[in-house]
């Protein structure tokens, strides 16, 4: 009777293991970048279940944008399936000098209201 116990232990823990890697691989993974590769566009790496791949990020990506890589998510019934991965504007820890004069002189970017749609 011990030996049953331990097995069907084991296989629930197997069974929880499981779920919560399989949760992990099927939410979006994030990808880091910068500004620059952002507004620009630009081929970035990015985490997949079979291993890093490059992708690439379109021109005037935003944080949060989210790209899907067909056939490079978690294989099921012999086939892959989509991972999906979250672009993260990543800006420098202390942005420099030239940034932040670019920033202050920006005058077309005041026009856009990120917020406009938010409920008062």
């Amino acid at each position: 009777m011990r030996w049953v116990n331990v097995g069907i232990l084991a296989w629930r823990l197997n069974a929880c293991r499981r779920k919560k890697h399989d949760w992990a691989i099927e939410r979006s993974d994030r990808a880091p970048i910068t500004l620059k590769e952002a507004v620009l566009g630009a081929r970035v790496k990015a985490p997949t279940p079979s291993g890093p791949l490059m992708l690439t990020a379109p021109k005037g990506s935003n944080a949060g944008t989210i790209l899907r890589l067909r056939g490079k998510g978690v294989a099921r019934a012999g086939r892959h399936g989509d991972e999906l991965v979250t672009l993260k504007v990543m800006l420098p820890p202390q942005p420099d000098r030239e940034l932040k004069e670019f920033l202050s002189r920006w005058t077309s970017g005041a026009a856009h209201d990120p917020r406009k749609d938010m409920p008062t």
